[in-house]
């Protein structure tokens, strides 16, 4: 097929402009084919994204769309995730952008002895100067706060380093820690990081939290 062994860099346009573009719609289901089809609302209206990639043999547009519509929102997030993160060191008030890891199961972060893939979500972290953390929602469909370090007292650390039972490779090569979340009910986020990305974020962190408390 066309897409066989199709690589292309979304972050960067190409040599004659964009190689990415996202489509939404409202259909009455799931979509069909064609290129721009699009149905009357009706009661269950379901808005659906396509993408679209510049093939880099052929120089046509190639259509992707999830088979299923509950893997939309992951897919969704990782096209806007990359899409930011290439954008971010010339936005202004962006301190730091990184990717986490972000633990989505209801588990004791302590009692983890291996970092598992259904357990966690890469996802990308802003930090802004303002000292609110930002990530973004398909369902919000927007960046939405996600720990607001401002409001932390002086005497409470921004990032709690975790004490794991992480077994092999994984022991020495990833961090757990944990982010105080907006949302009072949850507390702390659980995020994972390899140990070089920590010490840069947290390096951003402990200067944004003097600034913000100088």
């Amino acid at each position: 097929g066309l897409l066989d062994g199709l690589v292309v860099n979304i972050a960067r346009p190409g040599p004659e402009g964009d190689v990415f573009r996202v489509k939404r719609y409202v259909t009455a289901g799931h979509a069909t084919s064609g290129d721009d089809q699009e149905a009357n609302a009706t009661d269950k209206e379901i808005e659906s994204r396509v993408w679209w990639v510049k093939n880099v043999k052929t120089q046509h547009w190639e259509r992707l769309q999830v088979e299923h519509k509950e893997e939309e929102p992951r897919w969704d997030e990782a096209f806007t995730d990359v899409l930011t993160h290439a954008t971010a060191q010339e936005t202004e008030g962006i301190r730091f952008s990184g990717f986490v890891y972000l633990l989505v199961e209801d588990v004791d972060p302590s009692r983890i002895a291996v970092v598992l893939a259904d357990q966690w979500r890469l996802r990308l972290l802003v930090l802004k100067d303002d000292g609110r953390i930002y990530k973004y929602s398909h369902e919000a469909g927007r960046d939405v706060v996600f720990s607001d370090l401002s409001l932390l007292p002086p005497s409470h650390s921004p990032l709690k380093p975790l004490e794991t039972n992480l077994q092999g490779g994984q022991s020495g090569d990833l961090v757990l820690f944990q982010v105080p979340s907006t949302d009072d009910a949850l507390g702390w986020h659980n995020l994972a990081a390899s140990e070089t990305d920590f010490e840069m974020f947290k390096a951003k962190v402990d200067e944004l939290c003097d600034e913000l408390r100088a």
